[in-house]
Order: C-alpha cells, then sequence, then structure tokens
C-alpha cells in the first residue's frame, strides 16, 4: 500500500490488509520448509527486530533496503533457485 492508500484506509481494514499479508508470509514460509530435506534447515531462519527511528531515518532506511534488494529481486523462478522470503 501506498502512502496515500494508507492515509484513507481505515484502522479495520489496514488490520485486515496485514492479517493477509502475515498469512502470505505463512504460506511462502510452509513452502520454503516443503522444499527442505526434513533436519536440513540451517538455511532457513528468521527473526524480529525493534528500531526507533525519526520519519526521516526511517526514509532513509526503507531507501537503503529498496535499493539493496533491487538487484536480487529481478532473478526469476527456475530450475537450481529456492525461494528465499523476506
Amino acid at each position: 500500500m501506498g502512502a496515500e492508500d494508507l492515509a484513507q484506509t481505515s484502522q479495520e481494514d489496514l488490520l485486515r490488509s496485514f492479517q493477509i499479508f502475515v498469512s502470505g508470509v505463512v504460506g511462502d514460509f510452509a513452502r520454503s520448509l516443503q522444499q527442505h530435506e526434513l533436519g536440513a534447515y540451517s538455511d532457513m531462519g528468521y527473526q524480529q527486530s525493534s528500531l526507533y527511528l525519526s520519519d526521516e531515518e526511517f526514509e532513509q532506511f526503507s531507501q537503503a533496503l529498496r535499493a539493496t534488494l533491487q538487484p536480487w529481486l529481478a532473478y526469476q523462478a527456475e530450475p537450481g533457485r529456492r525461494m528465499g522470503a523476506s
């Protein structure tokens, strides 16, 4: 969702949208588990971190994260590649 969409969205709709997003993450993780042999999960992981940023710092962080991910997002699914969700 873009900034304009967010500004015009109710809290209930935002929560519903986030729940749909999280459901997608869970589905991606489940599919990733199915691609691994039992017990071979050393390349998998997840974590949650808290960031305490001003609005300006958050914008800088967001731009840096997009710039870091952009080259990797160009790769398409093909044999020998597996999905890595973030």
